[in-house]
């Protein structure tokens, strides 16, 4: 790919279903409610803020990179947001363990006794060549599942406050995608990177499903294995927290643009793809109705109805997915002990009390 002057750029989508699906949740469910987002500068997370700032939760922290791009979202969100809503931003670098780190910290000294009522891990990157972070891991699984896997660690003081206090529940909300779908989760992508090319190289077709996709879709896997897995935890700490997944579809966000500007797909395959684009505000109801919908319930999966778009419904229902067969990488049970040890590995010990 050439520079983002001669890529196809993502087109503009008019929204179908975000207003009715919205409106459909009832103001309870944003009240007295305080989120944190990552990746909320632009898309999907940018999308829910705005949602609930709208709607008055009581304080959402936008948890990204610092940048042009992040300040225009805060300033963006807390402009719609009501009297009683307070909009702060963290600096975080999900590249760097040591920023995940330094903002979880921050965010939970931020959020005081009331503590944390939704984790959003909705940060991603997609379809990168194989390089590594400061920390040596490839930049894809650490950005889309290790730092948050640590981020959630050590948030979990702060939601367990919430789940204990008046509303009864917490979330983790985790971001997965279609990519999910193929080959189960393999140890190898979750360790340090190793020689050029050990972790499938730089091959960029979706179509052929290069070494970029095969890391990206194992990314997109572990958001669903971590969901399931720490869903068996926290049930069996009898904890109040959940553990919900979803994923947009195929969003018209920033996202798609920056792959395409950085070479993660080839211009031909873009624009075979863009007839097939809903809107960012439609590829966010999944994550809004897992957020924020009050029947959802600890290992719920919110998709949209026909896979690509469409408005939301549940692939999976207190971890009973609809379609077994077509999510067996999802449902492969050695998978969760298998990511969540490799995860450990990585960025330490994650245990859940009883």
């Amino acid at each position: 790919m050439g520079s983002s002057a001669s890529a196809p750029r993502v087109p503009i989508v008019e929204s179908k279903h975000f207003a009715s699906v919205v409106a459909g949740i009832p103001d309870s469910a944003f009240a007295g409610i305080t989120i944190a987002i990552t990746g909320s500068s632009s898309g999907i997370g940018k999308e829910v803020a705005l949602v609930a700032a709208e709607r008055g939760a009581a304080r959402i922290f936008m948890l990204n990179r610092a940048s042009t791009r992040a300040s225009a979202a805060h300033e963006a969100v807390r402009a719609k947001a009501q009297p009683s809503t307070t909009v702060e931003t963290i600096d975080c670098d999900l590249q760097s363990f040591a920023s995940v780190r330094t903002a979880a910290a921050n965010l939970v000294a931020r959020a005081g006794p009331a503590g944390l009522h939704v984790l959003l891990l909705n940060a991603g990157v997609m379809a990168c060549n194989e390089e590594a972070t400061t920390d040596g891991y490839d930049v894809q699984m650490q950005t889309n599942h290790l730092a948050h896997f640590l981020l959630a660690r050590e948030c979990m003081p702060a939601l367990e406050k919430a789940a204990n206090g008046p509303r009864g529940e917490a979330r983790v909300v985790s971001q997965s995608s279609g990519a999910r779908f193929g080959s189960r989760l393999e140890k190898k992508y979750f360790g340090k990177l190793g020689a050029p090319g050990s972790l499938g190289g730089n091959g960029k077709s979706i179509i052929t499903w290069g070494g970029n996709w095969e890391r990206y879709h194992q990314t997109k896997l572990a958001n669903v294995v971590f969901t399931l897995a720490l869903h068996d935890r926290l049930q069996a700490a009898h904890s109040k927290v959940k553990a919900v997944v979803c994923e947009p579809g195929v969003a018209a966000t920033n996202l798609q643009n920056t792959t395409l500007d950085k070479g993660g797909m080839n211009a031909w395959e873009a624009r075979f793809l863009a007839p097939l684009y809903q809107s960012a505000e439609d590829g966010a109801l999944p994550a809004l109705v897992a957020c924020f919908a009050p029947d959802v319930r600890s290992a719920d999966f919110a998709v949209p109805k026909g896979g690509l778009r469409g408005p939301p419904v549940m692939a999976a229902k207190a971890g009973v997915f609809a379609s077994p067969w077509m999510e067996r990488a999802c449902t492969h049970v050695p998978s969760r002990d298998l990511l969540w040890e490799a995860s450990e590995a990585a960025v330490g010990a994650f245990r859940i009390s009883k």
